[in-house]
């Protein structure tokens, strides 16, 4: 009858051991997941803020090149409205007319150029803005997964504080390694040859 107390009361002793190593390496698992969620939080807040610097510059660069759009074309009118006045003078007064008319023509194709330019900048910066939005988003949802499994985490170390269940030497057998296996046959074996 001894020898049995004391056999339960080292299975007993073992499943305790057991239920406080799976609490701690749940309360790890839990620490690391709230590291991660904490860098995700920081990375996401950092890639807003160059989000919104990278708008301001973009919209600023926007507006200046069409401010120098609009500049370029009130001067192309007054260029354009000279040159009339000086066609009806002379043919000198036509050349120069034609000249400064290629002039403009040239620097509203050049203006036409950076300006499609600038659009395409504006594009690609949309763009690589909407993959840093996207690849944020999937970061995202991986941290609600993350969490979920957290809370998950959560309820099974609730339950691990709250329940510490005996179990038969039948149970601790069907469940038994092939190290703890070899461990009961070499405690037998040493029985047996005492």
């Amino acid at each position: 009858m001894c020898i049995r107390d004391r056999y339960q009361r080292r299975v007993h002793g073992e499943s305790l051991s057991i239920a406080t190593k799976e609490k701690d390496k749940v309360a790890r698992e839990y620490e690391g997941v709230n590291e991660k969620y904490n860098t995700l939080q920081k990375e996401l807040t950092e890639v807003k803020e160059e989000y919104e610097r990278h708008n301001q510059e973009l919209t600023a660069k926007l507006s200046q090149a069409e401010l120098a759009l609009s500049e370029l074309r009130k001067e192309l009118n007054g260029r354009q409205e000279q040159c009339e006045l000086l066609q009806s003078d002379s043919a000198k007064a036509a050349m120069q007319h034609k000249e400064s008319v290629e002039n403009l023509t040239s620097k509203l194709k050049a203006i036409s150029l950076l300006k499609d330019q600038i659009e395409k900048e504006l594009t690609a910066k949309k763009t690589l803005l909407e993959d840093e939005r996207a690849q944020h988003e999937a970061a995202m949802k991986v941290k609600d997964l993350e969490l979920e499994r957290l809370k998950q985490i959560e309820i099974q170390f609730t339950e691990l504080q709250t329940k510490h269940v005996s179990v038969s030497y039948t149970h601790l057998r069907a469940h038994e390694t092939v190290l703890d296996l070899v461990c009961r046959l070499l405690l037998e074996k040493k029985k047996k040859t005492k």
